[in-house]
């Protein structure tokens, strides 16, 4: 039987190599990306929700500059929306992005942006015949990677030297690949952002830790326990959690048996709800922190109370709260607009900021000197460069644990009252205290 091929749209509106230094992950390390692999699960670009529901205020300031002329810039973009794990987010966002910088910024130096889609059902086969499928449009980069099939497409694309701007590198291949340039979402800083907290500000000295029961798990407990005893603190117990299991109360209660001051649950978006549940019925006054993957709208529509109180890390600036920054404003202004819902997940917030960095870069390349190698160049030597919602921009000097990242630090956010607000204040990167031994 034939294999079903991956479906293809496009969005066009008028409205070189990374240096040797990113060389060094190892394969331990690289396994530990499949936990945010995992936890890139069922988000349903349709669903609404109470969290997404609010509008922004109307007198947010709009200058519109004159619209792009010439030929497109074209962007191509690999997007799950099938399969174990459908993330229509990222496309959705990315659609909005092209169709703001086309409208409102005057495209990308003075050219429209326009996206080439292939929708994967994540298996590496559909994303290899995506990859390929892409590259005939002539890309200049693949933006917003968001799948799990990226064992068929990566290596396609790097052997065409794309780069890929801005992937959600949450896979062994992203967080490997020195032709990728993350601008927030990554498996590697997160862990370490969300300890840090916990061991600063947080304040506590002894940890608890739920981890997705996978062959990374070592690597990710080591993470953990690195950045805490690194800032003081110590990890009393790590209990692991099945990538199938619907309780995690008995996770929980082992979890806090040694009183912990904080618990972080490194777990995918199937076992957040489990999670918050089990907390919320097991050991309600231990703070708990979980992945952003945890705070979609359509997992805390469905723990309800369950998440109350709850921290979550986010790689970007708190999406629901528009009043407390004009970019975020600019961002839910602009998705909010759009004729399908786009949820305010964190795979959304990457995407759309992958591609208004993009636009800035091009800018600063002119329309004439737009290629891949030459923004794989620019993005190498960023240093410090704006990010949309996010921390600057530096790919010059990577860790060596992560070469594709560029950006490193979380923001803490908190559920309260059924919002979600920012209560950590600040940026909290822990990379490098990380220590595999």
């Amino acid at each position: 039987m034939a294999a079903r091929q991956p479906s293809r749209r496009s969005t066009s509106r008028r409205t070189t190599r990374r240096p040797a230094a990113r060389r060094g992950l190892t394969a331990a390390v690289a396994g530990c990306a499949a936990v945010l692999a995992l936890g890139a699960c069922a988000s349903d670009g349709a669903s609404t929700s109470s969290l997404t529901d609010d509008t922004v205020a109307t007198d947010v300031t709009v200058t519109t500059l004159p619209a792009p002329t010439g030929d497109p810039i074209v962007l191509a973009m690999v997007s799950q929306e099938s399969g174990p794990a459908a993330i229509p987010d990222a496309r959705l966002a990315a659609e909005a992005a092209v169709d703001y910088v086309n409208t409102e910024l005057g495209g990308a130096a003075g050219r429209p942006l326009q996206l080439e889609t292939c929708v994967t059902d994540g298996s590496p086969e559909q994303s290899s015949a995506c990859a390929n499928q892409l590259l005939e449009s002539d890309p200049v980069a693949f933006v917003g990677q968001s799948e799990l099939g990226t064992s068929g497409s990566v290596p396609i694309i790097e052997q065409a030297g794309v780069p890929l701007i801005g992937p959600a590198a949450v896979t062994p291949e992203l967080v490997l690949s020195e032709q990728a340039y993350t601008v927030g979402l990554d498996a590697v800083s997160g862990p370490a952002g969300w300890t840090k907290y916990l061991a600063t500000e947080g304040g506590a000295t002894d940890l608890g830790v739920i981890y997705v029961d996978i062959p990374a798990a070592p690597v990710i407990n080591s993470t953990v326990s690195s950045v805490a005893e690194a800032n003081g603190a110590t990890v009393v117990d790590t209990v692991p959690l099945a990538v199938s299991a619907s309780d995690a109360s008995s996770q929980m209660a082992a979890a806090t048996q040694g009183d912990p001051d904080a618990v972080v649950a490194v777990v995918p978006q199937q076992l957040c709800v489990p999670v918050l549940q089990a907390h919320a019925s097991v050991a309600p006054d231990v703070p708990l922190l979980v992945p952003g993957i945890c705070a979609s709208p359509q997992v805390l529509d469905t723990a309800g109370a369950a998440a109350t109180d709850v921290l979550v890390g986010f790689s970007f600036l708190n999406p629901y709260e528009p009043e407390a920054d004009e970019q975020v404003a600019t961002y839910r202004r602009v998705v909010d607009g759009q004729d399908e819902a786009v949820p305010l997940s964190e795979f959304a917030s990457n995407a759309f900021a992958g591609i208004v960095d993009l636009k800035t870069v091009i800018d600063d390349l002119g329309a004439e000197g737009v290629d891949s190698a030459a923004l794989a160049g620019a993005f190498a030597e960023a240093r410090d460069v704006p990010n949309f919602m996010g921390r600057p921009i530096s790919c010059d000097q990577p860790i060596s644990l992560a070469p594709s990242v560029c950006v490193t630090g979380q923001r803490i956010l908190q559920v309260q009252d059924g919002e979600v607000v920012d209560v950590g204040g600040d940026w909290f990167d822990g990379t490098a205290d990380i220590d595999l031994g």
